[in-house]
């Protein structure tokens, strides 16, 4: 009996001081959580937000051009699929931005119109039907933004150029939102 009681006692014992090293070592009360103060942080989202914007706008002014394909699933739907990007020889840095957009169709003439970005896609690969863009902005900001909420609207194709406009809102993993609202045309 009494060596069940010490047992017990023991095994009591062991688990307490386990529970009191992990709170010890678990703990951060002498961390200082005040390294800046959360305004500072606001201001240089706003500021990393907005030249962000700015460079995004200037890749739309300056150098887009555009892919256009199509390709067939595995159940035999063809999807047309156009793809809207930086021109890489004309940005400096590493600018990325890019608007995917695809439909189950043959016919180019039909993605002329709005496309709203609804999110609920499963892969970019195959059946994609919608909108997913991305802006990757390195200089400025390192998480990458991805799109959101919004649409775009496409007004002409033709075998060398495409225009319309944006009016999208990006956000990355923290959050942080950049709204585009601008007219574009790429060029093949």
């Amino acid at each position: 009996m009494y060596s069940l009681l010490f047992q017990f006692f023991i095994n009591g014992t062991k688990a307490s001081f386990w529970l009191v090293l992990a709170v010890f070592f678990f703990s951060n009360s002498g961390v200082s959580h005040k390294l800046s103060s959360s305004f500072a942080l606001e201001n240089t989202h706003s500021v990393h937000s907005s030249a962000i914007k700015d460079s995004v706008t200037r890749i739309l002014e300056e150098s887009l051009v555009f892919e256009l394909s199509t390709k067939e699933t595995r159940k035999g739907v063809t999807f047309t699929n156009i793809k809207v990007k930086a021109d890489p020889n004309m940005i400096k840095g590493e600018q990325l931005f890019e608007i995917y957009i695809s439909k189950p169709t043959q016919d180019i003439n039909a993605l002329l119109g709005r496309h709203e970005i609804t999110g609920n896609f499963n892969s970019l690969l195959r059946g994609f039907d919608g909108v997913f863009g991305f802006i990757n902005v390195t200089d400025l900001d390192e998480k990458p933004y991805f799109s959101y909420k919004g649409a775009v609207h496409i007004t002409t194709i033709n075998p060398k150029a495409i225009s319309g406009s944006l009016n999208m809102s990006f956000k990355n993993y923290d959050g942080i939102m950049v709204h585009i609202n601008q007219h574009f045309r790429a060029y093949k």
